[in-house]
């Protein structure tokens, strides 16, 4: 068996994502370890449990996610000892700082009294409702057979799991949460959570397709296009399928991941402004784009940023999405926006011309 690495981070950009998917881990147990029922009881508490730390900590405290779990494996080569959650990408920092804090605390505190005997009373009951289903019982006898497992492994089952004491169950979580040698693995939109990542080890950036990205990843995420500036309509390169303004200026102001925008069009001589600020972390806002309440977010697919709003438009549902880019060395803005409704469908491309001081 190959010595543990230093801890490590890999990570698999999906731009745009407005979760991160998240799994910590090590190496584990094989099946007939005498440190098993440690550990089964040590995961009980931790995560493998609607009512355990994990849980209560990152749901019920703190709402980052609908559940955080931990779990196990063995057979006859070591297993895994892993904790996972899905979490809003704005809250992946706050995620990750939680389920440190709950494997440090495993390892560093003893479970109390009336957690453990919560674990243990689970996992008896559970195991006597499972003998109810003939299916377990030949399982059972399959794992006794194939692991090499006592005779009477089975029928003593419950009294081995109320044998384990607080001391057993700290002794398990510090050798097998091994926080020096800590594995993740996550899935998100890698220019959002990279740098929140590599705060707990080295990172490697791989894409959809699991090709490990040039320079792990860190100079694509550096190098987002800023769309920050004054922006003036072009209508002779502009192909629009709704009437077009007389002038339209755009003034953006950018700095990742905060991006606001003031659109103000001209049309019969009349002014329309409005404004927006979003965050590029694909979160729903409430947004006004001049005079229609929408459901707004903001984020980016490849270099493009893209802006996707949800609207109520003479009484029906409409969306408006607006992919916005840079051209000509930043000098030129695109916008390609697609309309669409019950009654209209249209495809505009607006080109702006940057306005230099």
């Amino acid at each position: 068996m190959p010595a543990p690495s230093a801890p490590k981070i890999y990570l698999i950009d999906r731009p745009g994502s407005v979760q991160t998917v998240l799994q910590l881990g090590n190496l584990g147990i094989e099946r007939a370890d005498p440190d098993y029922f440690a550990l089964l009881l040590m995961d009980k508490v931790v995560g493998n449990d609607p009512a355990a730390r994990l849980f209560k900590n990152l749901r019920e405290a703190k709402g980052y996610t609908y559940g955080a779990y931990s779990s196990f494996s063995s057979s006859k080569f070591r297993g895994t000892f892993q904790a996972s959650s899905e979490v809003r990408t704005a809250v992946t920092d706050g995620a990750i700082k939680e389920f440190m804090f709950e494997l440090k605390r495993i390892r560093e505190e003893r479970v109390t009294t009336e957690e453990l005997e919560n674990a243990k009373r689970s996992l008896v009951g559970s195991f006597a409702l499972s003998l109810e289903r003939p299916a377990t019982l030949l399982q059972n006898i399959i794992t006794q057979k194939l692991y090499n497992l006592p005779a009477d492994y089975w029928d003593t089952y419950p009294q081995k799991v109320a044998a384990i004491t607080a001391a057993d169950v700290q002794r398990a979580a510090q050798k097998y949460v091994d926080l020096a040698h800590l594995q993740i693995v996550a899935v998100g939109d890698a220019s959002q959570i990279r740098d929140v990542l590599a705060k707990y080890g080295t990172v490697e950036v791989f894409d959809s397709e699991g090709k490990l990205v040039k320079g792990n990843g860190k100079e694509k995420f550096m190098t987002r296009p800023d769309f920050t500036g004054t922006w003036k309509f072009n209508s002779a390169k502009s192909v629009l399928q709704i009437p077009s303004p007389e002038s339209s200026i755009f003034v953006i102001e950018h700095s990742e991941p905060k991006f606001s925008l003031e659109r103000t069009h001209v049309f019969g001589g009349k002014s329309n402004t409005f404004s927006v600020a979003l965050t590029t972390n694909g979160k729903l806002t409430a947004v006004n784009l001049g005079g229609f309440e929408s459901q707004s977010k903001l984020y980016w697919e490849g270099d493009s940023l893209v802006f996707d709003s949800r609207f109520v438009h003479e009484g029906e549902p409409a969306s408006n999405i607006v992919r916005y880019r840079l051209e000509g060395a930043g000098q030129t803005l695109i916008a390609e926006e697609q309309l669409r409704s019950a009654q209209h469908k249209h495809d505009n491309r607006w080109v702006f011309d940057k306005q230099n001081p």
